[in-house]
């Protein structure tokens, strides 16, 4: 998963996103609210930085 989610980090920057890692979640509510039955491993948002950040 560090792999993946440093060439996530290298394509958001090379794209002029902003990238971040979240470090704890609640498994079973993501579950849900995803509708997976896999259990999430890592999660990252990818998107728009605030101007002046």
């Amino acid at each position: 998963m560090g792999h993946a989610g440093q060439n996530v980090y290298l394509q958001a920057t090379a794209l002029g996103l902003g990238a971040v890692v979240i470090g704890a979640f609640d498994d079973e509510r993501l579950r849900r609210v995803v509708g997976v039955n896999q259990e999430p491993l890592y999660i990252m948002t990818v998107g728009r930085p605030r101007k002046g950040e």
